[in-house]
């Protein structure tokens, strides 16, 4: 992470293993120690996400996406 990101918001999974700091344009994965698994950066500003299992939903500005620990965003739906 740098200094710069804007950060939206923090979910963790139901056990609390997996966590994703939400940022502006990008999220970061964390393990429960808070040592950074991987980021992805996600097309478009994003506004939420949730996690549902494993894998994390992201709303954005213009579509709905999905991302999990090893795969890119895929979009799911466009608004």
């Amino acid at each position: 992470m740098d200094y710069t990101d804007i950060v939206l918001d923090v979910v963790w999974t139901f056990a609390g293993e997996i966590g994703a700091v939400v940022c502006l344009d990008k999220v970061v994965f964390v393990n429960g120690d808070l040592k950074v698994m991987r980021s992805v950066v996600v097309g478009g500003y994003i506004v939420q996400a949730v996690w549902v299992a494993y894998t994390l939903v992201i709303t954005t500005k213009k579509d709905v996406q999905y991302v999990d620990i090893l795969s890119k965003p895929q979009q799911a739906y466009c608004l």
